[in-house]
C-alpha cells in the first residue's frame, strides 16, 4: 500500500551533511592569540566569551573558560568545503575520493585561519547522516510532518520541538509545524521540510534546489557515536567521517525499523470501517474509535493519556489497545480530509523501502 504517486530519493541517496570536531587549548596565552587573529581579520560574532566565525562550509565556535583556556568547536559541511556554490539540499556522494578530498580541504582551511590544522588533532563529537526525500507535491511533506507530529513518542525517546533564539515565539511555533524531532539513546531521529527551511534560513542556493523535499536526519553523538565508531573499527577521526558517509544507508536501516508503531494512515472513514469489521469485542472497538477521535484532535501522546485517565486503564491496558491498530496495520491517526491519496507509508518505511531499492 503506497502513493500512486510515491516520493523518490534525491541522489546520492544516504550520505553525512554535516559533522562536528572539538579540541581544547589549554593554554590561555596560545588561545587568546587565536581569537586575536580571528576577530581582527574576518567578520565574527562575539557574545561574552564567545566568538563565531562562518564561512562557506565551516563554522568556527570559539568558547573561552575563566582561567584563559578555552574549546575549538568546529561544526562542517564536507561538501560545500570543495563547492561553496552547491543548492542547499545537495549532501556530500558518499564516495571515500570526494570525503578525502573534503578532509584535506579542511586542514587548508584550518591553517588559513591560524587554527591548529591538523583535522586529527580534533575529536568528532556529532555526526549527522541524512538523505532527502523528493516529493511530487508539497502536500505529501506538508501532511507527512503533521502526522508525524502527532505519533506516539517512542518508549525512551524525547520529543524536541524547534526552537531558534533568534525568532519569536510565534515564528518558533510556526516552525514547528514544518519540523519533528526525537531523541532516543542512540541518536536523535529529524525530518523537516527543506526548502521551507532554506527559505528561513537565506541559505545559500535554495532558490536552485527542488522544491517539495523532506530532508530526514540520524543525528549521532554521545553513545550512539561511540557504538558506531566501534562498529566500523574507526581508527582515525578521518575515518569515523568516511564510514559513516559510506554506510549511512545502513545507519537507517539498523535504526528506524522498530523506532515507530507500524502501520499505514488512512482516510477517517475508512479506519472506522476497519475497526467496526476487525474480530474484538465491541466494547474494545468503542474504546479504539474513542481513541481515534481523541489522536486526531490532540496527537497520540496527549491522547494516550486522556485514554488511560477517562478509563481507569494503566499503560499496560492502553498498550493492549493500541496494539490493535499495529496488527490491523493502521496508524490511529487519519489523514486530512483533502489529502488527494487515500493511503500514506509513515516516513520511515518509505524511505527505508526506498534506500532498501537504491544502489
Amino acid at each position: 500500500m503506497i502513493l500512486s504517486s510515491e516520493p523518490t530519493l534525491l541522489e546520492p541517496g544516504a550520505s553525512i551533511h554535516t559533522y562536528e570536531l572539538w579540541r581544547m587549548i589549554f593554554c590561555a596565552k596560545e588561545f587568546q592569540k587565536i581569537w586575536t587573529y580571528l576577530e581582527g581579520n574576518y567578520p565574527c560574532y562575539a557574545g561574552g566569551k564567545t566568538l563565531t566565525l562562518k564561512l562557506a562550509g565551516l563554522e568556527v565556535k570559539l568558547c573561552q573558560k575563566k582561567d584563559g583556556s578555552g574549546s575549538i568547536f568546529l561544526k562542517v559541511n564536507p561538501l560545500k568545503l570543495l563547492d561553496a556554490t552547491v543548492h542547499a539540499a545537495e549532501i556530500i556522494p558518499p564516495e571515500r575520493n570526494r570525503l578525502k578530498a573534503s578532509w584535506k580541504e579542511l586542514g587548508k582551511r584550518l591553517a588559513e585561519l591560524k587554527l591548529p590544522h591538523d583535522p586529527e588533532d580534533y575529536r568528532v563529537t556529532r555526526v549527522d547522516c541524512c538523505v532527502n526525500l523528493r516529493a511530487e507535491w508539497n502536500g505529501y511533506v506538508r501532511e507527512t510532518l503533521r502526522l508525524a507530529g502527532k505519533r506516539l513518542t517512542p518508549d525512551a525517546g524525547e520529543r524536541h520541538p524547534f526552537y531558534d533564539k533568534r525568532l519569536g515565539r510565534k515564528e518558533n511555533r510556526s516552525c514547528n509545524r514544518d519540523y519533528y524531532c526525537v531523541a532516543v539513546r542512540r541518536g536523535t531521529h529529524v525530518m523537516y521540510d527543506k526548502h521551507k527551511q532554506g527559505l528561513r534560513c537565506h541559505l545559500l542556493g535554495v532558490d536552485r534546489m527542488p522544491k517539495c523535499v523532506l530532508r530526514t536526519e540520524w543525528q549521532l553523538e554521545g553513545d550512539g557515536l561511540t557504538e558506531q565508531r566501534k562498529r566500523f573499527h574507526c581508527k582515525s577521526e578521518e575515518s569515523v567521517v568516511t564510514e559513516l558517509a559510506m554506510h549511512s544507508g545502513e545507519v537507517f536501516r539498523e535504526m528506524l525499523p522498530n523506532l515507530y508503531r507500524r502501520g499505514v494512515y488512512v482516510r477517517e472513514d475508512a479506519l472506522m470501517e476497519a475497526i467496526d469489521r476487525c474480530d474484538c469485542q465491541e466494547k474494545s472497538k468503542r474504546h479504539m474509535a474513542e481513541y481515534v477521535s481523541l489522536a486526531k484532535k490532540y496527537g497520540e501522546d496527549k491522547a494516550a493519556e486522556m485514554y488511560m485517565k477517562r478509563n481507569g486503564c494503566g499503560r499496560k491496558s492502553f498498550r493492549r489497545m493500541r496494539d490493535r491498530f499495529e496488527k490491523m496495520n493502521l496508524q490511529p491517526v487519519p489523514l486530512r480530509k483533502n489529502f488527494r491519496e487515500d493511503v500514506l507509508e509513515p516516513p520511515e518505511a518509505c524511505l527505508l523501502r526506498l534506500l532498501k531499492q537504491h544502489k
